[in-house]
Protein backbone atom coordinates (compact mmCIF):
# COMPACT_ATOMS: atom_id res chain seq x y z
CA UNK A 1 0.00 0.00 0.00
CA UNK A 2 1.42 3.49 -0.79
CA UNK A 3 2.28 5.98 1.95
CA UNK A 4 0.44 9.01 1.32
CA UNK A 5 2.80 11.95 0.21
CA UNK A 6 3.26 15.10 2.13
CA UNK A 7 4.00 18.36 1.10
CA UNK A 8 7.60 19.32 0.18
CA UNK A 9 9.37 22.67 1.74
CA UNK A 10 8.51 24.42 -1.47
CA UNK A 11 5.23 23.87 -2.12
CA UNK A 12 4.71 25.01 0.93
CA UNK A 13 6.60 28.09 0.60
CA UNK A 14 4.63 28.43 -2.46
CA UNK A 15 1.53 28.15 -1.56
CA UNK A 16 1.72 30.44 1.55
CA UNK A 17 3.04 33.04 -0.90
CA UNK A 18 -0.18 32.42 -3.01
CA UNK A 19 -1.86 33.02 -0.13
CA UNK A 20 -0.33 36.09 1.05
CA UNK A 21 -0.74 37.61 -2.47
CA UNK A 22 -4.20 36.96 -2.25
CA UNK A 23 -4.57 38.71 0.88
CA UNK A 24 -3.08 41.64 -0.94
CA UNK A 25 -5.16 41.90 -3.62
CA UNK A 26 -8.37 41.48 -1.49
CA UNK A 27 -7.65 43.64 1.25
CA UNK A 28 -7.20 46.68 -0.70
CA UNK A 29 -10.48 45.90 -2.46
CA UNK A 30 -12.09 45.22 1.27
CA UNK A 31 -10.52 48.73 2.59
CA UNK A 32 -12.49 50.53 -0.70
CA UNK A 33 -15.96 48.59 0.45
CA UNK A 34 -15.89 50.11 4.20
CA UNK A 35 -15.05 53.25 2.96
CA UNK A 36 -17.73 53.08 0.73
CA UNK A 37 -20.34 52.31 3.29
CA UNK A 38 -18.99 54.74 5.91
CA UNK A 39 -20.09 57.47 2.99
CA UNK A 40 -23.53 56.02 2.57
CA UNK A 41 -24.01 55.62 6.36
CA UNK A 42 -23.00 59.57 6.79
CA UNK A 43 -24.84 61.27 4.41
CA UNK A 44 -27.74 59.30 5.78
CA UNK A 45 -27.10 60.46 9.08
CA UNK A 46 -26.95 64.26 7.57
CA UNK A 47 -30.61 63.04 5.48
CA UNK A 48 -32.00 61.89 8.77
CA UNK A 49 -30.77 64.86 11.02
CA UNK A 50 -32.11 67.40 7.89
CA UNK A 51 -35.42 65.49 7.91
CA UNK A 52 -35.67 66.35 11.92
CA UNK A 53 -34.55 69.74 11.36
CA UNK A 54 -37.58 70.03 8.56
CA UNK A 55 -40.07 69.06 11.45
CA UNK A 56 -39.08 71.07 14.02
CA UNK A 57 -39.26 74.00 12.09
CA UNK A 58 -42.24 73.43 10.93
CA UNK A 59 -43.54 73.04 14.64
CA UNK A 60 -41.55 76.27 15.66
CA UNK A 61 -42.94 78.52 12.84
CA UNK A 62 -40.29 78.20 10.79
CA UNK A 63 -37.19 78.78 13.21
CA UNK A 64 -34.30 76.66 13.28
CA UNK A 65 -33.04 75.38 16.51
CA UNK A 66 -30.32 78.31 18.11
CA UNK A 67 -27.45 77.53 19.81
CA UNK A 68 -29.62 78.61 22.96
CA UNK A 69 -32.25 78.75 24.21
CA UNK A 70 -32.47 82.43 24.18
CA UNK A 71 -33.08 84.94 20.79
CA UNK A 72 -29.15 85.55 20.75
CA UNK A 73 -27.92 82.96 17.80
CA UNK A 74 -24.54 84.20 17.43
CA UNK A 75 -21.21 81.77 17.61
CA UNK A 76 -17.86 82.95 19.23
CA UNK A 77 -16.12 80.81 16.90
CA UNK A 78 -17.21 78.48 14.05
CA UNK A 79 -16.95 75.37 16.28
CA UNK A 80 -19.45 75.96 18.50
CA UNK A 81 -22.06 74.96 16.07
CA UNK A 82 -20.94 70.82 16.64
CA UNK A 83 -22.22 71.15 19.78
CA UNK A 84 -25.27 69.28 21.32
CA UNK A 85 -25.30 70.41 25.42
CA UNK A 86 -23.03 72.69 27.07
CA UNK A 87 -22.71 72.41 30.86
CA UNK A 88 -23.12 76.19 31.54
CA UNK A 89 -26.05 76.56 29.68
CA UNK A 90 -27.84 73.10 28.53
CA UNK A 91 -28.59 71.88 24.82
CA UNK A 92 -27.36 73.74 21.89
CA UNK A 93 -28.10 73.58 18.06
CA UNK A 94 -29.19 69.88 17.41
CA UNK A 95 -29.38 69.04 21.35
CA UNK A 96 -33.06 71.39 21.18
CA UNK A 97 -34.73 68.66 19.20
CA UNK A 98 -33.36 65.97 21.46
CA UNK A 99 -35.30 67.84 24.45
CA UNK A 100 -38.55 67.99 21.98
CA UNK A 101 -38.13 64.53 20.96
CA UNK A 102 -37.82 65.45 16.63
CA UNK A 103 -34.49 63.70 16.93
CA UNK A 104 -33.87 60.64 19.28
CA UNK A 105 -31.21 58.37 18.04
CA UNK A 106 -27.80 58.96 18.99
CA UNK A 107 -25.59 57.20 16.59
CA UNK A 108 -27.10 59.53 13.75
CA UNK A 109 -25.17 62.02 14.98
CA UNK A 110 -21.76 60.68 14.31
CA UNK A 111 -19.72 60.15 11.36
CA UNK A 112 -18.57 56.41 11.20
CA UNK A 113 -15.07 57.52 9.75
CA UNK A 114 -14.38 60.30 11.70
CA UNK A 115 -12.41 58.49 15.17
CA UNK A 116 -10.57 61.65 16.86
CA UNK A 117 -11.28 61.40 20.69
CA UNK A 118 -14.01 63.84 21.58
CA UNK A 119 -16.37 63.48 18.70
CA UNK A 120 -17.62 59.93 19.17
CA UNK A 121 -20.83 58.85 20.59
CA UNK A 122 -18.60 56.06 22.50
CA UNK A 123 -17.01 59.40 24.28
CA UNK A 124 -20.81 60.59 25.96
CA UNK A 125 -22.30 56.98 26.53
CA UNK A 126 -24.37 56.01 28.38
CA UNK A 127 -25.49 58.80 26.39
CA UNK A 128 -26.11 61.47 26.85
CA UNK A 129 -23.19 61.68 29.62
CA UNK A 130 -21.77 65.25 29.32
CA UNK A 131 -17.89 64.60 29.16
CA UNK A 132 -14.39 66.86 28.84
CA UNK A 133 -12.20 64.53 26.56
CA UNK A 134 -8.38 65.07 27.09
CA UNK A 135 -7.52 67.89 25.66
CA UNK A 136 -11.00 69.53 25.66
CA UNK A 137 -11.27 72.83 27.74
CA UNK A 138 -14.96 72.76 28.85
CA UNK A 139 -17.36 69.48 29.68
CA UNK A 140 -20.33 68.72 27.19
CA UNK A 141 -21.10 67.04 24.37
CA UNK A 142 -19.95 67.36 20.48
CA UNK A 143 -21.22 66.29 17.69
CA UNK A 144 -18.92 65.37 14.81
CA UNK A 145 -21.23 67.41 12.37
CA UNK A 146 -21.55 70.95 12.12
CA UNK A 147 -25.15 72.82 12.43
CA UNK A 148 -25.96 75.76 10.75
CA UNK A 149 -22.14 76.74 10.63
CA UNK A 150 -22.62 80.02 8.31
CA UNK A 151 -22.01 83.11 9.73
CA UNK A 152 -19.78 86.44 8.86
CA UNK A 153 -17.66 86.85 11.89
CA UNK A 154 -17.41 86.79 16.06
CA UNK A 155 -20.52 88.07 18.23
CA UNK A 156 -22.59 88.24 15.09
CA UNK A 157 -26.26 86.18 14.66
CA UNK A 158 -26.19 83.66 12.47
CA UNK A 159 -26.69 83.87 8.46
CA UNK A 160 -30.03 81.28 8.66
CA UNK A 161 -32.48 81.56 11.37
CA UNK A 162 -35.26 80.35 10.15
CA UNK A 163 -35.65 77.63 7.17
CA UNK A 164 -37.00 80.91 4.59
CA UNK A 165 -33.38 82.56 5.36
CA UNK A 166 -31.70 79.31 3.96
CA UNK A 167 -30.90 79.18 0.37
CA UNK A 168 -31.40 75.85 -1.56
CA UNK A 169 -27.71 75.14 -2.25
CA UNK A 170 -26.63 76.43 1.13
CA UNK A 171 -25.15 74.70 3.64
CA UNK A 172 -27.16 73.40 6.70
CA UNK A 173 -25.15 70.82 7.99
CA UNK A 174 -22.04 69.43 7.30
CA UNK A 175 -19.35 67.18 8.41
CA UNK A 176 -16.61 68.74 10.85
CA UNK A 177 -14.60 71.36 9.78
CA UNK A 178 -11.66 72.10 11.91
CA UNK A 179 -7.85 71.23 11.09
CA UNK A 180 -5.57 68.80 8.83
CA UNK A 181 -5.82 66.31 11.94
CA UNK A 182 -9.60 66.74 12.41
CA UNK A 183 -11.44 65.91 8.64
CA UNK A 184 -13.51 63.11 8.51
CA UNK A 185 -12.94 61.30 4.96
CA UNK A 186 -9.58 62.46 5.00
CA UNK A 187 -9.26 59.60 2.26
CA UNK A 188 -11.05 61.44 -0.40
CA UNK A 189 -10.79 64.40 0.77
CA UNK A 190 -14.56 64.87 1.32
CA UNK A 191 -17.56 66.39 3.15
CA UNK A 192 -21.82 64.89 3.74
CA UNK A 193 -22.97 68.04 3.23
CA UNK A 194 -26.71 68.74 3.67
CA UNK A 195 -28.06 71.43 1.72
CA UNK A 196 -31.40 73.89 2.12
CA UNK A 197 -33.38 72.10 -0.23
CA UNK A 198 -33.07 69.04 1.62
CA UNK A 199 -30.67 67.14 -0.40
CA UNK A 200 -27.37 65.31 0.82
CA UNK A 201 -24.47 64.77 -1.26
CA UNK A 202 -20.40 63.46 -0.52
CA UNK A 203 -18.55 66.36 -1.96
CA UNK A 204 -15.30 65.89 -2.98
CA UNK A 205 -12.76 68.65 -2.90
CA UNK A 206 -8.99 68.76 -2.62
CA UNK A 207 -9.86 72.98 -2.71
CA UNK A 208 -11.51 72.98 0.77
CA UNK A 209 -8.71 70.29 2.24
CA UNK A 210 -5.84 73.18 1.48
CA UNK A 211 -7.77 75.82 2.68
CA UNK A 212 -8.06 74.20 6.10
CA UNK A 213 -4.70 73.19 5.90
CA UNK A 214 -3.52 76.77 4.42
CA UNK A 215 -5.33 78.79 7.45
CA UNK A 216 -2.64 78.56 9.86
CA UNK A 217 -4.00 75.65 12.53
CA UNK A 218 -7.77 75.34 13.23
CA UNK A 219 -10.26 76.78 11.28
CA UNK A 220 -11.88 78.79 13.93
CA UNK A 221 -12.35 81.44 16.47
CA UNK A 222 -10.89 84.83 14.54
CA UNK A 223 -11.04 82.75 11.12
CA UNK A 224 -14.04 83.06 10.19
CA UNK A 225 -12.63 84.27 6.56
CA UNK A 226 -11.33 80.30 5.65
CA UNK A 227 -14.18 78.50 7.67
CA UNK A 228 -16.42 80.46 4.85
CA UNK A 229 -14.12 80.06 2.13
CA UNK A 230 -14.27 76.53 2.58
CA UNK A 231 -18.32 76.43 2.88
CA UNK A 232 -18.31 78.33 -0.22
CA UNK A 233 -15.97 75.31 -1.86
CA UNK A 234 -18.19 72.77 -1.19
CA UNK A 235 -20.61 74.77 -2.17
CA UNK A 236 -19.80 75.33 -5.54
CA UNK A 237 -18.33 72.08 -5.79
CA UNK A 238 -19.76 69.82 -8.62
Amino acid sequence: MARARGFTLIELLVAISIIALLIGLLLPALAGIRVAAQRVKCLSNVHQQGIAVLAFAQDHKGRLPHIRHTPDDSLNNPHEAYWWHHHRDGPRNLGHMWESGHLTEPRVLYCPSFNTVGFTLKDYEPWPKLARPPGFGDTGIRLSYYFNPRQERRGVPRTYQTMRDLEPGRILITDVIHSPEATSHIEAPGWSVLSGDGSARFVISQEALDTIMHAGGQVASGNWFHFNQVLDTLEQAD
